[in-house]
């Protein structure tokens, strides 16, 4: 149950950041990381019972920086939440898995076992890392898995049903020791009493072994299904299993060869829990988890040395379950640094980045600014001081720059429907002008309209069509946006850039293209209008053009609302090493850089581009 819980507790965080109060929230890709890392520390907490055991998982598998300052607030989510849970569950606020074992459980001989399950239970963590990802390659490999997806999802749970169910009716004197599900699995595993009659037959290791087994199979086809199905507790249940088992057989040797030894099994479960859940996530925050859900520490130091063990033999393997996911699913995911294949060619920052940038200036006019973003599909836009000079002074949102655009176009509606009557021939005349310009209008509307609809406006914002939308260039399709477009912190991915405007030459080219798509849209826009009535149409319209989108940005650019402008963007020296810039962007969390040479803009290198290059070295 953790996964799916921490899956809604995510969810639930990034819904709550679209509400208006939390706008800042969700600006900020930092503090949106930091929300979603407390919704899955509450979720552990809330499964497990253990707040500092959540937080702790949380960090450890969320972030790869954390910032102190916060960890307050995500204490307060878990423990709000494990609260919660424990006053409407039925366990109360006591620990989720209660022992009570005797006072020093175990001798000092034992705690060899103990550092032996944890070796074991990292080396079979990484096997079963391994086992997932083979069966996602192989799900990705075959066509008829990869278009199943769903029908994998429906057979897989029969076929557990069919398995699971003739095993739980083996005990058919005592029907009350059937299902009982994983919760009443680990009250049996981490008891002192001897396993019941269901765990018996036909023995207690060939039960215990073939619980372990498959439930290790069951688990692995789950995970690559299209449903939160959860790892975290399964695995536990599995490790469980695996230290009970280790726990009866040195039970089972110590009575016969020492008599009168007795060995704690439930502590080796709780020892087996541990150290297999470590050795597949990695986590030493599993310790504390183990602890809490005990609500006992007489297995303190073996606890500890199985995870410290299962956790190393398994970072020698693999890695853990949650990155090797995140690789093979193509996920955003930064490996550790000794894993990428560097070459000389590609050690610094100036080798690896990206010279055609899409970018605007300070003084660019409404017709450039619509050019850009016609030629151009990207969530932010740099913004430099001049083209001579080149120094990055922030970066803005497509959004606030097509807001821009839209009020300029209603701004030119406007003016052009005021003063037509004023400046077109008699009253007759310049009612049948007006009257010729709507009709025009609304063909014009028709012929770009329809399920065809093209407009500059995007389509998550209301869409109003103006005279700008038949005269001024190409739009932009809505949802012309893909996701491989679109970055994990609201900026574009600089991965696939077109030609720049990054010269005057360029930028004057761009103007020149668009003010001949303006001009062929006007004459289209006359095509019933009478020889000179056409001329003062098409002279009409040009002035107004040539004043409304000629005309600088600056004022309205100084009206965009702060949180859509980003005014110190991120930058880095054209000579920064490939060391530096790997750190920074597993650490800060970037997705993108701008670079730089003498103050002046000369590149920008992606997060995506970087592991791509980095990847395949030479190559």
């Amino acid at each position: 149950r953790e996964g799916p819980t921490v899956h809604i507790a995510a969810i639930l965080a990034n819904q709550l950041s679209k509400i208006h109060i939390f706008q800042k929230i969700r600006m900020s890709e930092g503090i949106r990381h930091q929300m979603l890392s407390a919704g899955c520390a509450v979720g552990v907490a809330t499964i497990f019972g253990a707040p500092v055991g959540g937080v702790l998982f949380s960090i450890e598998v969320t972030s790869t920086y954390y910032l102190v300052s916060n960890m307050w607030r995500c204490f307060f989510c878990a423990v709000a939440g494990a609260l919660v849970a424990s006053l409407f569950g039925s366990s109360g606020l006591v620990a989720l898995f209660s022992t009570n074992f005797r006072d020093n459980p175990y001798k000092t001989f034992e705690l060899a076992i103990f550092a032996l399950i944890g070796a074991s239970s990292g080396y079979l963590g990484a096997l079963f890392v391994r086992s997932v990802l083979k069966l996602v390659l192989m799900r990705r490999r075959y066509k008829i898995l990869a278009e199943t997806r769903y029908f994998q999802l429906f057979l897989i749970g029969i076929v557990t049903a069919c398995v699971a169910f003739p095993l739980e009716m083996r005990n058919i004197e005592n029907p009350s020791a059937n299902f009982v599900g994983d919760k009443q699995t680990l009250y049996n595993l981490f008891g002192n009493e001897e396993l019941g009659s269901q765990w018996q037959s036909p023995s207690i290791y060939v039960t215990l072994l073939l619980f372990f087994g498959l439930k290790w199979i069951f688990t692995a086809l789950s995970l690559g299904l299209p449903i939160p199905c959860g790892l975290y507790s399964p695995v536990f249940v599995m490790g469980a299993a695996y230290g009970r088992l280790v726990g009866e057989v040195t039970n089972a040797l110590a009575s016969y060869y020492v008599p009168g030894l007795e060995i704690v099994a439930g502590g080796y479960a709780v020892v087996g829990a541990a150290g297999l859940s470590a050795g597949v996530t990695r986590t030493l925050s599993t310790a504390v988890i183990v602890f809490e859900l005990t609500g006992q520490l007489e297995h303190f130091m073996p606890v500890l040395v199985a995870v410290l063990l299962a956790t190393g033999v398994g970072n020698y393997f693999t890695r853990s379950a949650y990155d090797a996911l995140l690789e093979q699913k193509r996920l955003p995911y930064m490996p550790p640094f000794g894993d990428l294949k560097l070459t000389a060619e590609r050690e610094v920052a100036g080798d690896m980045m990206k010279r055609d940038v899409k970018f605007f200036t300070e003084s660019s006019t409404y017709l450039e600014v619509s050019n850009l973003l016609d030629n151009s599909h990207y969530e932010a836009y740099p913004m430099v001081d001049s083209l001579d000079t080149m120094v990055l002074k922030a970066t803005v949102r497509r959004t606030a720059l097509e807001a821009m655009l839209e009020k300029r176009d209603k701004k030119f509606k406007h003016h052009v429907e005021t003063q037509l009557l004023q400046d077109l021939g008699s009253t007759a005349s310049r009612e049948e002008n007006v009257r010729r310009l709507q009709d025009q209008y609304q063909r014009s509307m028709s012929t770009f309209g329809g399920a065809e609809e093209r407009t500059m406006i995007p389509a998550a914002m209301p869409v109003q069509k103006s005279i700008v939308d038949i005269v001024v260039g190409e739009e932009v399709a809505p949802g012309a946006l893909s996701e491989e477009e679109r970055s994990l912190d609201g900026s574009g991915d600089y991965n696939d850039m077109e030609a720049s405007t990054s010269s005057a030459a360029g930028v004057e080219a761009e103007r020149g293209r668009g003010r001949g798509r303006l001009r062929e849209r006007t004459l289209a826009y006359n095509v019933d209008s009478d020889e000179e009535e056409e001329v003062q149409l098409e002279a009409f319209l040009a002035d107004k053009r040539e004043e409304f989108f000629d005309a600088p940005i600056t004022a309205d650019l100084a009206r965009i609302e702060q949180v859509f402008v980003d005014r110190s963007p991120f930058q880095i020296p054209v000579s920064t090493h490939i060391y530096k810039l790997h750190f920074i962007f597993s650490m800060l969390g970037l997705t993108f850089a701008f670079v730089t040479e003498n103050a002046r803009m000369v590149g920008v290198i992606s997060k995506k581009q970087f592991l791509a290059m980095a990847m395949k070295g030479s190559d």
